[in-house]
């Protein structure tokens, strides 16, 4: 009996950044459809983003049959699938049972994107931003491929845009650093609040999706004096995995981890000593290329995911969301009328479409003035960082 094959999306990437999605101080989500629907058409994932496979991933979707799509909101893979009156999506013609594990690279193509977006501007440079649908280093809610963000820990500061949950496992309420602070957000006018009933979204990358990479060969550096602890690495299923250790002496041991061999993928490895006792352990990212991206994509699929599969296997082709949130500066005014305390007196949202009006500063002589323009994605300065009295992020507005 014959039949058609054609192609049915296994799953779908949106990335959506809000720099580019609000208006103004209204988000996205509140504009009216016809509005948003106008912003869309504007909008250009791969301006921000070159997205491929891994080669790794490339030799899977070949082999499978599968394509991979970049588009303007994002990419997709697809699958070639045979039609099913029961269902639009029919059934995937490769076997996804017990499953496959695809990545994709995704390197800068603006590098000016931490000048408008909420993230932290000097992440660890052994660290990348690792999106994915798995549970891997921190928990995550469906469809969205950003974790949820940590909560709040006495004793640590934050900056302006860290992001924090008010629980562990999912967000209820999301808490925006407006300044550099260490207060609690639940007592403190340091934090923007939003709730779920606000009609906003609540699920943005945040610094738990920071997590290690490893290009090939890991270098670790025992944090105590005189021990070499065994190492034991497993991979994503808890399988042993083999690799060599050489050990460079010292008070504090070096361990040279090689993992040529070894596919990529997430592998999580146990460092212990007996005498003196200690242990650590840690999940981490095996890439085997020099240059590091700026973000990793890893999508299981699974035959027995409800998330993409009927339990008669038809394809669900869920669309899986990753949001960037806009950063929120203090506007400063520069010109020979005003001087370094022109700026605004809270951080405004930094956003491509719509205008701020009423925007008020003091000029060289303390007095208001009002009606000024907004920066758009001007260069922001990092006192927060370089200095330890300043609290706030500024965006310069050069002025005649």
């Amino acid at each position: 009996m014959g039949f058609n094959i054609h192609y049915s999306r296994i799953f779908d990437i949106n990335i959506l950044h809000h720099f580019f999605l609000n208006k103004g101080q209204t988000a996205f989500s509140q504009l009216p459809e016809d509005e948003q629907e106008q912003i869309l058409l504007k909008y250009d994932a791969s301006e921000l983003f070159a997205i491929s496979p891994t080669e790794q991933t490339r030799k899977i979707l070949d082999s499978r049959g599968c394509i991979f799509k970049a588009h303007p909101g994002g990419f997709l893979v697809a699958t070639q699938s045979i039609p099913d009156a029961s269902h639009p999506n029919g059934s995937p013609l490769p076997d996804f049972n017990p499953g496959v594990r695809l990545t994709f690279l995704a390197f800068l193509r603006d590098h000016n994107l931490l000048n408008y977006s909420a993230l932290p501007f000097r992440p660890d440079p052994d660290r990348v931003w690792f999106f994915t649908n798995t549970s891997h280093g921190a928990p995550r809610v469906f469809p969205h491929l950003s974790s949820v963000p940590p909560v709040f820990q006495n004793n640590t500061q934050y900056f302006p845009g860290d992001m924090l949950s008010d629980q562990e496992t999912s967000v209820n309420t999301l808490y925006t650093a407006l300044g550099k602070t260490e207060e609690n957000p639940a007592s403190s006018s340091q934090w923007l609040t939003e709730t779920a009933g606000d009609n906003v979204p609540l699920y943005y990358a945040n610094s738990n999706d920071l997590q290690r990479l490893v290009r090939s060969i890991m270098v670790y550096r025992v944090p105590e004096n005189d021990m070499v602890p065994a190492v034991t690495i497993t991979d994503n299923d808890g399988e042993p995995m083999e690799a060599a250790v050489e050990v460079f002496p010292g008070d504090q041991a070096t361990l040279q981890i090689d993992m040529r061999h070894l596919p990529e993928g997430w592998y999580n490895i146990h460092l212990q000593n007996e005498s003196p006792a200690w242990e650590n352990s840690f999940g981490f990212f095996l890439l085997h290329r020099k240059e590091a991206p700026f973000a990793l994509f890893h999508i299981a699929v699974d035959a027995s995911d409800p998330n993409f599969f009927t339990n008669e296997g038809h394809l669900l082709s869920p669309r899986l969301m990753l949001r960037f949130r806009n950063r929120m500066t203090h506007w400063r005014y520069v010109g020979r009328n005003f001087n370094q305390n022109s700026f605004t007196e809270q951080p405004l949202p930094l956003t491509r479409f719509g205008f701020i009006d009423n925007v008020t500063v003091k000029d060289l002589d303390g007095q208001d003035v009002s009606d000024l323009p907004n920066p758009g994605n001007a260069p922001l300065k990092t006192e927060a960082f370089t200095h330890e009295a300043e609290t706030r992020f500024y965006s310069d507005v050069h002025i005649n």
